[in-house]
């Protein structure tokens, strides 16, 4: 197999399987405003109930031991979910915050 030098990974759909609950209810699908309401409800446990995918877990560590240079990319509503997607990698990936760094972006951002 080729060795991947650089690998990214996205939060949503990639590294998590989101699932999100308000009162006990699952929450299917948010409005924007809805999304901002929830961030700053939940602020760092906006992903509490997101769960991780061990496949791709075990594919990271993989490329990692092979030497490979892992990142987190994502999109971001601001700051609040930012916050929530890094406890969330931080919790689930730890591999993946060893090489992380921030881009000025405003929509993107990597954790």
């Amino acid at each position: 197999m080729e060795i991947i030098r650089l690998a990214f990974f996205d939060v949503d759909g990639v590294l998590s399987a989101p699932e999100y609950r308000d009162q006990g209810e699952a929450v299917i699908g948010f409005t924007e405003e809805g999304w901002q309401h929830w961030c700053e409800e939940e602020e760092e446990a906006g992903y509490r109930y997101c769960k991780p995918l061990p496949q791709v877990r075990t594919f990271a560590e993989e490329r990692k031991k092979d030497g490979s240079r892992l990142f987190v990319l994502t999109a971001t509503a601001g700051e609040l979910e930012t916050k929530a997607k890094e406890v969330f990698v931080r919790e689930h990936y730890p591999v993946l915050l060893k090489q992380s760094f921030r881009s000025p972006m405003k929509t993107k951002r990597w954790l």
